[in-house]
């Protein structure tokens, strides 16, 4: 049995991200999928197994992260967690600057990138009839169709400059 287990939602980014770090680190690890499911009599969606998750990982939400005996949610406090427990090879660099550089970077990823781009995903979801699935995540994470648009505008400026600063980075 691997000394890892990571509980998963996909396409969550917030998993993928833990994923990458463990597979980057070349450390086995046994992945299990927490799903959305949606009962024909239940008209909202409702993560599978939450009550069940909460009780036995003190988490609500994944990833979660079974490493060496603790239990880690939070990407970030996972991928902080295995840098320093397991820190060949490094994922950070070295030099504060360089390290300061790559967690902006993070955090615009985690915190800004990732949630414009789930309200576009959730109106693509309404123009194609994902119903009831489109609606509660629209309530849930407050889309509307100019906070859409919002979203859209700042996912393209940010995503080019992103890249370009990246171009040659290492990390």
């Amino acid at each position: 049995m691997p000394a890892f287990e990571l509980l998963e939602l996909y396409p969550s980014p917030w998993s993928e991200r833990v994923r990458w770090a463990l597979e980057a680190k070349g450390l086995a690890f046994a992945r299990h999928a927490v799903a959305v499911r949606m009962p024909a009599e239940d008209p909202v969606p409702r993560q599978a197994g939450e009550a069940d998750l909460a009780r036995t990982t003190g988490q609500r939400t994944v990833p979660v992260l079974y490493a060496d005996g603790t239990v880690i949610g939070d990407s970030t406090a996972a991928l902080d967690w295995l840098e320093t427990a397991h820190p060949t090879p490094a994922l950070l660099p070295e030099g504060p600057l360089a390290r300061a550089q790559v967690r902006a970077f993070e955090t615009m990823a985690t915190e800004t990138l990732a949630p414009a781009a789930r309200l576009v995903m959730i109106g693509k979801f309404k123009a194609l009839g994902l119903q009831p699935l489109a609606d509660h995540f629209a309530q849930k994470y407050g889309w509307s169709e100019s906070a859409q648009v919002a979203a859209d505008r700042l996912l393209r400026t940010l995503l080019l400059d992103l890249a370009a600063a990246v171009a040659a980075a290492p990390h």
